[in-house]
């Protein structure tokens, strides 16, 4: 995948975070939060090494396309979650959809190594 396409990709999932961290922010209640108005552009900061990550290590198309597009599925929607949160301890969930984002990154990192090995043009162990 060109590193074009994998920095467009990463703009697009950061634009999609903030987008949903203002929306969360601009329509919840205030009296029923237990989250500050900080937390999203903090949760926004949690997830950009996981951005950069994805950026620097997904290489094929196919599982990086569709890597990027499930993390930012689940960090945003996890993003949402965390700023509706009416609890006391809800501020402990901030850094969670950047701990998802990161895991679902390397999973798709562990993939793409895995299909890398498997199309790869090798004479078989035994083959001379």
């Amino acid at each position: 995948m060109p590193k074009r396409v994998r920095i467009a990709l990463g703009a697009v999932w950061l634009l999609t975070l903030v987008v949903v961290a203002q929306l969360a922010l601009a329509t919840r209640d205030p009296g029923y939060v237990g989250t500050q108005d900080s937390a999203g552009p903090t949760i926004v900061a949690f997830t950009l090494p996981a951005i950069g990550f994805a950026i620097w290590n997904l290489r094929q198309r196919v599982v990086g396309v569709l890597t990027i597009v499930v993390a930012t599925v689940v960090s945003s929607c996890c993003a949402w979650t965390v700023l509706f949160d009416t609890h006391s301890t809800a501020a402990i969930g901030i850094p969670a959809p950047g701990i998802y984002a990161i895991v679902i990154v390397a999973a798709g990192i562990v993939l793409e190594g895995g299909v890398r090995r498997a199309t790869s043009k090798r004479p078989a162990s035994g083959a001379r």
